[in-house]
């Protein structure tokens, strides 16, 4: 079987721009990771300061005591 050279060198143009897309995507999905983990501690942070807060403004012992 013969290829003809313009076959071969648009096979390798096409392999070398999948190759650089799939090099692309590794990045785009390695930010993405760690924006999440970013967004994953500034969640648990926000959930720890809701915590503190609920137990600042717990009625629930004041009620109980008036009753």
């Amino acid at each position: 079987m013969i290829t003809n050279t313009s076959t071969l060198t648009e096979m390798k143009l096409n392999n070398e721009q999948e190759a650089l897309m799939i090099q692309t995507m590794k990045e785009e999905h390695t930010k993405l990771c760690n924006q999440m983990a970013q967004l994953d501690e500034l969640l648990l942070r926000l959930e720890n300061k809701i915590n503190r807060l609920d137990d600042c403004i717990n009625f629930t012992p004041n009620i109980q005591a008036s009753a």
